[in-house]
């Protein structure tokens, strides 16, 4: 809270009135205005290289879009690739297929493995894995997936 002192009725003002107005400078003056009477902006050189950008001749929304729906497109057709050459979308570490061998006695915990066909697998057909876990070799029967070819990749799903 500040308290104003008063001065005695009659005894003159301590500031003078050009001071107390609002905007009012240190010196005591009021706001002057100055106006400007010459051009400030310079034109560039006539000399720049290279080519200025056009609103009529640039890049507009509907070439932004036909660049996307391209790149979809090409999207599309690495999928369509990707199936009818491995069979699916490549999820699978690459793998044409997989295999299910159920587990053997003493062996409880998941596993899974990469496997690679021989040279002479047919899909559909018969073949042999031999196998590695804690409790030594052992040799599985397993028919070769669906789509699969020679030397393509297989998961073997076994147990530990």
């Amino acid at each position: 809270l500040k308290l104003a002192h008063r001065q005695p009725p009659g005894a003159p003002d301590p500031e003078p009135p050009a001071a107390r107005t609002r905007g009012a400078s240190a010196c005591g003056g009021g706001m002057k205005r100055k106006e400007k009477t010459t051009k400030t902006k310079t034109k560039g050189d006539g000399g720049s290289k290279g080519q200025r950008y056009s609103v009529e001749e640039g890049w507009k929304f509907s070439t932004l879009g036909l660049i996307f729906i391209g790149l979809a497109l090409l999207l599309c057709v690495l999928a369509l690739f990707s199936v009818t050459r491995i069979g699916n979308f490549g999820f699978d570490s690459g793998a044409c297929g997989h295999v299910e061998v159920g587990p053997r006695h003493g062996a409880t915990t998941p596993q899974r493995t990469m496997g690679k066909l021989g040279e002479d697998a047919v899909s559909g057909a018969l073949s042999t894995v031999l196998l590695y876990d804690r409790l030594g070799p052992f040799e599985v029967n397993y028919t070769v997936p669906a789509g699969c070819w020679p030397g393509g990749a297989i998961v073997i799903y076994h147990f530990y």
